[in-house]
């Protein structure tokens, strides 16, 4: 691409684009009490503005195309690699770590693993003896599943930093993906030896004990059945109770990390488009938790299908940001993770399949209330006790109540 220059940064235009990209993400971060919340389309506005009066300005461009790649995946694609051209063209090179760093997290989360390897192979290329960018290769391989460039790049990155315990916990840790479990050990203590109260090392030797003599790997580790009695016949007198709660959101956190490492371990899905619905889904599932007044782990279905209709007009009620996109992308996500687990034999197919007929029944009345709830919000037409009947109408009572 033309070479831009780096005085670029220095004109007026660029002061504007940098005044309004800092504004819109100081107001996303910490909205105004009375401030209409921001909609992903109000914000894709503002940095459309932002990027016909500068178009080179590209930490706007990076974030356009990362908030359109799940929509428009090739245009996306264009934008972002500008944008990465951009940057190493006008980054200072002290702030250069920084900027790959948050770059290469912001991929990421989108869960485009193939791009962030992209990316560090040209980075890598131009910066042959920093450790990172190897760290950084080298988890992103071992996501899609290629164990084999994982360990590769992980051992360069020790190469250029031996004692750095986290390199070292890494390797480790890829080992016991490919049940070598004797060279994760050796790697794992060598962690120890570095720094005796590691505790993700600590954590990952008693785990690779177990796999070790249960012959599994690590994804079979992810996907064991929970201790089901542990956590159903808890006794609040004897139990303890936070060690449930440690239990229950362990089991949560790795049915969620075995459904990534399952999706972006194909070549023919939108990885984006999970990622998004995952996303939400996620947050839902913790709105959950904080109405629930049971135990909830994530993978149980029956609960989900016997409060799906109270649960979202408690949601909808409480967060003024839910629109039909926000719903759709609740509804793809439980496809998505139930369905994961309905693969995985985790739940039966049928029970998966009479899920998802009885919340696709409910799906245009949730649509309906949806739309009926934004329009008298905030709309200040309606007084208080006329808001009050209509919510009582739309959600049936539930949302006067905290917990399910």
């Amino acid at each position: 691409m033309k070479k831009i220059s780096k005085s670029i940064i220095k004109t007026k235009k660029w002061e504007d684009a940098d005044f309004r990209f800092t504004d819109l993400f100081s107001n996303l971060s910490s909205p105004f009490q009375f401030q209409k919340p921001f909609t992903e389309t109000d914000i894709l506005l503002e940095l459309e503005q932002i990027l016909s009066n500068c178009p080179e300005y590209y930490p706007a461009l990076l974030d356009y195309g990362l908030r359109k790649i799940h929509v428009e995946k090739e245009k996306a694609e264009a934008d972002i690699e500008k944008g990465f051209n951009i940057m190493l063209q006008l980054q200072p090179k002290k702030q250069q770590h920084e900027s790959i760093e948050i770059f290469i997290d912001n991929i990421e989360i989108k869960w485009r693993f193939d791009l962030s390897i992209k990316y560090l192979l040209i980075l890598i290329d131009k910066l042959p003896n920093n450790a990172f960018l190897y760290d950084a290769c080298a988890y992103a391989y071992h996501i899609i599943g290629d164990y084999k460039n994982a360990i590769k790049f992980q051992k360069t990155a020790l190469k250029i930093e031996p004692s750095n315990i986290h390199y070292n916990s890494n390797l480790g840790w890829y080992y016991m993906f490919t049940k070598e479990y004797n060279n994760a050990e050796i790697f794992l203590k060598t962690t120890l030896q570095i720094n005796a109260s590691d505790e993700i090392a600590i954590n990952n030797l008693k785990i690779n004990e177990f796999l070790s003599t249960n012959n599994l790997s690590y994804i079979d580790f992810l996907l064991q059945k929970p201790d089901y009695d542990k956590i159903y016949n808890f006794d609040d007198e004897i139990d303890d109770f936070d060690e449930l709660n440690r239990t229950v959101s362990d089991n949560n956190n790795k049915k969620f990390a075995a459904l990534k490492y399952n999706v972006v371990s194909k070549n023919n899905i939108n990885y984006s488009e999970y990622a998004v619905s995952i996303s939400s889904l996620e947050a839902w599932f913790k709105f959950i938790l904080s109405i629930s007044q049971d135990i909830f782990l994530y993978e149980d279905i029956h609960y989900i299908d016997l409060n799906f209709k109270p649960i979202m007009h408690k949601f909808i009620f409480k967060h003024s940001d839910v629109d039909l996109q926000i719903l759709n992308e609740i509804y793809s996500g439980l496809n998505y993770y139930y369905g994961f687990l309905t693969e995985e034999k985790i739940i039966k197919k049928h029970i998966f399949d009479d899920f998802i007929k009885n919340i696709q029944n409910l799906k245009k009345e949730l649509e309906y209330k949806v739309i009926k709830y934004k329009e008298i919000r905030n709309n200040h037409k309606y007084s208080d006790s006329e808001k009050e009947k209509i919510r009582e109408e739309l959600f049936e009572g539930d949302h006067s109540f905290p917990f399910l």
